[in-house]
């Protein structure tokens, strides 16, 4: 039988084996090929995370950080954390991974080619190349999807990547509060210790004036309570010894450091950074630019991509496939998925549509929590100023006016000594008290150029 439809089969030219593949090598070619959407967005992603990768992409070992100088400022710390810590590194790798789901997710076709040899066996004289199938396609069991399924997939990658991208610069205003507090804390310790110390210094002095009264009669009572508060004076100076290195270990867990590198609280307390005057601008712009608010927005954005993904399960994926026998057929063929159940594919729509309500419902209450938190901080920050200039400005010059009356009046003999220091040591609580002041107003500085996502630099319009 097959023998007769070759005879009636009309003749043809002879075909080398390369011609008659050669259709099949350029389909698959062009299947190789493939496409991408997104293609811009896709570039620029991987430019900004080129530009952000700094020394992440070394290994850690081989790696050249910043390296500390025995007493650093506050700008080298902050060089040293961005460089070295751990948690920013991961989030900038889990940004580098987002690109590549990305890249992935755009990318056009996505299935897996076939490629089918067949054979036939027959006792009929037919040429080898007669006998032979070849066929080129898409595996049934991974079918490929509708383009405009790939095409909202990539668009849901997109919007997770900015999440990404934006969480990375979340972490890292995250770390230079975290750090700087760290080092502020530090820095307002050895400040304590050095006033502490000068407390100490003057509590000696004190007791050795009441020894000179005992000793010329005066009553030994002054002498035992001198004692008793320089005492007390050396027990709270022992004690923020000890304090010390344990913030410093804590200070150096961030600059991914060791606990005992020798590493000196700063000579002074930092100087207080500027910050606008007017409070309008700053609550007009308020949180705008927080990036952890902006990718809670991305990801609200994407799970409303996957409510239209959910949509397009409808519509039905597609195995195309080509196929050749020898000289005698060439067939295209396609198998159709089509959903078998459609509840499933209904509740998997109402699924994506209650998560994107709750993401909706998150972004919505964490905008509210965090302009909040940008208010109460910003109010704060301005009382902290008002506490500071009236120690500074007011209340510590009239006690150094008080020391002066006193030093001329203890010439003439209208004072004592031991009034002398006691108004010095009230100028060396007040100091105390201002230096916590700014501490704690540099500290919720901090945490409002979290909230806002800006520096005070920015805050001032240097940008």
């Amino acid at each position: 039988m097959i023998e007769q439809l070759s005879d009636e089969l009309p003749t043809r030219p002879r075909l080398t084996a390369l011609h008659k593949v050669l259709p099949l090598l350029l389909v698959g070619a062009l299947l190789a090929g493939g496409c991408a959407f997104n293609r811009r967005q896709i570039g620029a992603e991987e430019e900004r995370l080129a530009a952000a990768a700094g020394s992440w992409l070394v290994p850690y070992e081989q790696r050249e950080l910043p390296v500390l100088t025995e007493q650093p400022d506050w700008q080298e710390v902050l060089q040293r954390a961005f460089a070295a810590n751990g948690e920013l590194e991961a989030a900038y790798h889990r940004w580098a991974a987002a690109v590549a789901r990305l890249r992935g997710r755009s990318s056009y076709p996505d299935g897996n080619l076939a490629l089918g040899y067949d054979y036939m066996f027959s006792r009929e004289r037919m040429k080898t190349w007669d006998r032979t199938t070849l066929s080129v396609g898409f595996d049934p069991g991974m079918m490929l999807q509708w383009p405009g399924k790939v095409a909202q997939q990539s668009r849901i990658a997109l919007e997770e990547l900015h999440a990404r991208r934006l969480r990375f610069e979340a972490a890292k205003f995250g770390l230079q509060e975290r750090v700087l507090s760290a080092y502020l804390d530090y820095a307002l310790q050895g400040e304590r210790l050095r006033l502490q110390g000068e407390q100490v210094r003057l509590l000696d002095a004190l007791v050795a004036t009441a020894e000179q009264q005992v000793r010329t009669g005066g009553p030994q009572t002054s002498l035992l309570q001198a004692r008793i508060e320089l005492e007390m004076a050396n027990n709270d100076l022992a004690a923020m010894t000890a304090e010390l290195p344990a913030m410093k270990a804590m200070l150096a867990s961030l600059l991914a450091l060791s606990p005992t590198t020798e590493l000196l609280p700063p000579a002074r307390l930092p100087e207080l950074r500027p910050l606008p005057p007017e409070d309008g601008p700053l609550l007009a712009m308020a949180v705008e630019r927080n990036p952890e608010l902006q990718a809670l927005g991305h990801e609200a954005a994407a799970q409303s991509g996957a409510v239209k993904l959910a949509g397009m399960a409808y519509f039905p994926d597609i195995a195309p496939q080509f196929s050749i026998t020898g000289s005698i057929s060439r067939a295209v063929g396609a198998m159709f998925s089509l959903p078998g159940n459609l509840t499933r594919v209904r509740s998997s729509i109402e699924e994506a549509r209650a998560m994107l309500r709750e993401a909706e419902a998150e972004y919505r209450q964490a905008r509210l929590e965090r302009a909040a938190q940008f208010v109460a901080a910003l109010r704060l920050v301005r009382d902290l100023e008002r506490q500071r200039d009236l120690l500074q400005d007011l209340v510590l010059p009239q006690l150094e006016q008080q020391q002066a009356i006193l030093a001329r009046s203890l010439a003439t003999g209208g004072s004592t000594y031991g009034e002398l220091i006691e108004i010095q040591r009230s100028q060396l609580a007040m100091r105390l008290l201002i230096a916590e002041a700014q501490v704690a107003r540099e500290r919720k500085l901090l945490q409002l150029e979290t909230l806002a996502g800006v520096d005070s630099e920015t805050l001032l319009g240097r940008d």
